[in-house]
């Protein structure tokens, strides 16, 4: 499935450098892809997203010492009307991005949570 994501994206006018990916966070896994846009990297995520309870988290990959964040999600495909669906060819999805803003994600609130991330 991974792969078919990938071409999906590859065919989106604006999208580059794509890449299928499978994305684990502790104990739930995701197929998608990496991808460039406007020059910032997203990752596109098929199924609910992850499952958060307590305090807010934010994600890290190894290597990595940016907070990554869930940027967006669609977890309601069934309930979606013929067109918006037809925007959502794999149903229920999310996005991750890295946080660029300036200072931290956490800056002024009770700090996040920081959940490992591993993609192969």
């Amino acid at each position: 499935m991974k792969e078919q994501i990938a071409e999906w994206l590859r065919s989106l006018e604006g999208t580059t450098d794509v890449e299928p990916v499978i994305l684990t966070i502790g104990m739930q896994t995701w197929f998608g892809a990496v991808y460039t846009q406007r020059g910032k990297q997203h990752y596109y995520l098929v199924g609910f997203r992850p499952h958060q309870r307590g305090p807010k988290t934010c994600y890290r990959f190894a290597g990595d010492d940016r907070d990554w964040y869930v940027a967006c999600y669609m977890n309601n495909y069934n309930d979606l009307p013929p067109v918006p669906k037809s925007y959502h060819p794999f149903g229920n999805n999310w996005m991750m991005m890295a946080w660029d803003a300036p200072g931290s994600i956490d800056n002024g609130e009770k700090p996040y949570r920081r959940m490992k991330v591993t993609v192969a």
